[in-house]
């Protein structure tokens, strides 16, 4: 008969609350200075166009059919409301990108795990069992001089904490990494969301939802996947049994380790599938790391390009410029070129 469990883990679901917490702050408050730095780029450049449509409509040079600019118009209308309006944005898109993912992994998870599917909860019963089943490989009564049996148990308590070590990391790692990065997704929205506007920059807009498409499918895919190999995982952890004289627990700590080599490896393979569902950049771990390290540098570049994207561009136009003035100066006279050719 399996011993109860006593060691009552929760520190995956701690950290997880606390993640959330944190990256929900983040999201509001990054989303909140992003739509702040777009706002007067997206006015000018609205200013702009209105102005040259309005003068090409008196020059008679506009084929815009009205159909069209009413169109346009109600695009602009929409993308405005949406992304320029802190709390339209952060209630109606940014709760819900952030959100989506993990919303969707526990509707899909078979009822029955603990604490209302929480993934945290799950891995903590993991590793609860794993540490309870080496708890009694070490308390398991040996003889006085039987030493090959203390080290059979010993090393098997330690076999079982390391595939469970395992498990939980890896499993850890991967769910951090996709909520991590559909949160920067989501705070970097009002820039990609802005872009709808011009027909020029519409394309940075799909790239974005692409992103978040990618990072949804893997999260949920990953989700299911942790669910599975934890639970083939517990059976064989429950399986073993100190009530025998032999070593019958052996076949059972062989599958515990199976199991979870088996879960690690598969874990990082969830990226290429997530990858041929989209078309995404995560082909592979690496990518999907990748990706992550390009959307954390994005969101921390992004507030500072914005101030200095202007003084670079005067620079590079001056630097253009005298280039141009240096080569009309320093070129021959085309009089000079026709003497020597004559």
């Amino acid at each position: 008969m399996t011993a109860p469990s006593t060691t009552n883990i929760h520190i995956f679901t701690d950290i997880f609350a606390k993640i959330d917490q944190l990256l929900q702050t983040f999201v509001n408050d990054t989303s909140a200075k992003a739509i702040a730095a777009i706002t007067p780029i997206v006015a000018t450049c609205l200013a702009i166009w209105l102005i040259w449509h309005a003068y090409n409509v008196m020059m008679g040079h506009s084929r815009m059919p009205v159909a069209d600019l009413i169109k346009q118009c109600l695009l602009w209308s929409i993308v405005i409301g949406v992304a320029l309006t802190v709390g339209n944005y952060q209630s109606g898109i940014g709760d819900i990108v952030r959100t989506l993912p993990n919303d969707a992994a526990a509707s899909l998870i078979a009822a029955g795990s603990p604490n209302d599917n929480q993934l945290g909860a799950v891995l903590d019963k993991t590793a609860d069992i794993g540490i309870d089943k080496a708890k009694q490989f070490w308390n398991q009564p040996t003889g006085t001089l039987d030493f090959s049996k203390a080290i059979i148990l010993g090393a098997a308590g330690i076999g079982i904490l390391l595939s469970t070590l395992i498990l939980c990391i890896a499993g850890f790692f991967m769910l951090t990494l996709a909520t991590v990065t559909i949160s920067f997704l989501a705070a970097l929205g009002p820039f990609f969301i802005a872009a709808l506007m011009f027909d020029s920059t519409r394309n940075f807009f799909w790239s974005w939802l692409s992103n978040v498409a990618y990072w949804v499918i893997f999260l949920v895919m990953f989700s299911l996947m942790v669910t599975f190999v934890v639970s083939v995982y517990q059976f064989y952890a429950n399986a073993i049994t100190m009530d025998d004289i032999g070593y019958s627990w052996l076949s059972a700590l062989f599958a515990c380790n199976v199991v979870a080599v088996f879960g690690m490896v598969f874990f990082f393979h969830i990226p290429r599938f997530a990858s041929g569902l989209t078309g995404g950049s995560g082909h592979t771990t690496l990518g999907a790391v990748g990706g992550f390290i390009r959307t954390v540098v994005a969101t921390v570049v992004a507030m500072k390009t914005l101030g200095i994207s202007g003084a670079a561009g005067a620079a590079a136009q001056g630097s253009r410029g005298a280039a141009s003035v240096a080569a009309s100066t320093s070129a021959p006279p085309r009089d000079y070129n026709r003497g020597r050719a004559a």
